[in-house]
């Protein structure tokens, strides 16, 4: 009966650890620029693990649990890469057909939205002095620095796991601990026997 307990509780340590990772993965965090942080999602409508969706939010937000979300700004799957000096995006939005925005951080305002990159990108070139570096969230997630909230939530993570494996094992430990007790018990009443 212990036993089924222990494997029961176990179990669904299990399942609550492995949610809560998947999770983590879902919402990782990274650093964009000063002004803004991106959290990327693989189960987002549209977005699956090979192409996930991102979305940026204010990074004085960074260790809220309601990080705030910018105005006017969508959930995108393409975005330009943070130019220094400059809080002016170029992304391409998931939704809304698909459509190209160039958007301020700072004043949280939309400059020009379109269903023309080439437009798209002369906009941005025009505010920023740069031609856009455009990535997707793949390639964000390895080319940005990962903000303090995602080592947070590692954290979070692997304590669970310690303690999934501490709760594993623990029967196995006691069991080994009792028999070299036990094996200690019958020595020493073997030598407090008189011999004849």
């Amino acid at each position: 009966m212990s036993n089924l307990k222990i494997t029961i509780v176990a179990s669904s340590l299990l399942l609550h650890s492995t949610g809560a990772i998947a999770v983590a993965e879902e919402n990782l965090t990274l650093k964009y620029n000063e002004t803004a942080l991106v959290h990327i999602y693989e189960s987002l409508e549209g977005c699956n693990f090979k192409n996930p969706c991102a979305e940026l939010l204010q990074n004085d937000a960074i260790l809220d649990v309601t990080p705030r979300r910018f105005e006017l700004l969508d959930f995108f799957e393409t975005i330009s890469m943070p130019v220094n000096g400059s809080d002016v995006i170029l992304a391409k939005n998931v939704r809304k057909g698909g459509s190209w925005v160039v958007y301020d951080l700072k004043t949280q305002r939309t400059l020009l939205e379109t269903d023309n990159s080439e437009l798209a990108n002369n906009k941005f070139e025009s505010l920023t002095h740069n031609k856009p570096e455009l990535v997707n969230a793949v390639e964000l997630e390895k080319k940005l620095e990962r903000s303090r909230k995602s080592d947070l939530l590692d954290f979070y993570d692997s304590i669970q796991i310690a303690w999934l494996l501490f709760v594993v094992l623990s029967p196995f430990i006691f069991i080994v601990i009792a028999v070299i007790a036990f094996s200690l018990f019958i020595n020493r009443k073997k030598k407090e026997v008189p011999s004849n």
